[in-house]
């Protein structure tokens, strides 16, 4: 498993995105609190909890996952971490946020546009409880440090 230490704040786990080392990462960025930024799919979560364990990071420590938009390589893992990560709210954009609390239109949708012989790289989504969810357009998270996370 290869992490890439961007800074002393940001490391990038190499989840192997559809099978293929150096397809796709999380980032992992730590001020006091720590984030995770990008899921990857449902079948990159557990790379992307060994790269946090390698790091030292405990599943408790990591309190906000964010997702930049809905598409799975980015978004489809969001379920499964939350519920491996229990302290962790889930942030994306509010208008599309739903999809990852009720997936029913979207993996019908993304099974169409990647076709039947891609879909079985792309894996599932878990449900995400609609408490762990949270609004990103607005997004201004204070990590500490001097680390601060903020949607533009």
């Amino acid at each position: 498993m290869e992490i890439i230490h961007v800074d002393d704040h940001i490391a990038a786990i190499d989840h192997h995105l559809l099978g293929i080392p150096g397809t796709g990462v999380s980032y992992v960025v730590r001020g006091e609190a720590v984030a995770l930024v990008e899921t990857g799919t449902a079948l990159t979560v557990p790379r992307t909890l060994a790269g946090l364990e390698r790091l030292g990071v405990r599943p408790e420590q990591v309190e906000h996952i964010l997702c930049t938009h809905i598409h799975m390589d980015h978004a489809g893992g969001a379920g499964y971490l939350a519920s491996a990560l229990p302290r962790a709210s889930v942030y994306i954009h509010s208008t599309v946020g739903q999809h990852l609390v009720d997936p029913s239109k979207l993996v019908p949708s993304v099974r169409r546009a990647v076709g039947e012989e891609a879909w079985p790289l792309h894996g599932d989504i878990l449900p995400l409880p609609p408490e762990r969810l949270r609004p990103a357009e607005a997004l201004r998270l204070d990590l500490g440090r001097d680390v601060l996370l903020e949607a533009i």
